[in-house]
């Protein structure tokens, strides 16, 4: 599922809009630090065209840090995350696996 990105600090009595486009959560490992693919621009004439990049918070998502290069559908073709005790996250993006380090 995608969609904007909500954050609460109270236990979920009040949320606040932290990311209006398109995003997927990957995770978070703590409470402070986090991955989500966000969309970034897409193709006005073809809608499956989507440029996205992850991004990676360790304030909670209060700041989002963006990487700098940007890929096509990383966000349609995402299938799972799991973090290791490593501090390594590995993504499995169409049947491809990667690993993010810190």
């Amino acid at each position: 599922m995608t969609g904007k990105v909500i954050k609460s600090t109270n236990g979920g009595d009040t949320w606040e809009t932290i990311y209006e486009e398109n995003a997927r959560m990957i995770g978070f490992d703590s409470v402070n630090k986090g991955l989500m693919l966000l969309k970034k621009s897409s193709c006005p004439t073809d809608i499956y065209q989507v440029n996205d990049l992850i991004a990676s918070t360790d304030n909670g998502g209060i700041l989002w840090v963006e990487a700098e290069d940007t890929t096509t559908n990383l966000r349609s073709n995402f299938q799972n995350s799991q973090k290791k005790n490593n501090g390594n996250w590995y993504i499995m993006i169409g049947n491809q696996l990667f690993e993010i380090n810190e």
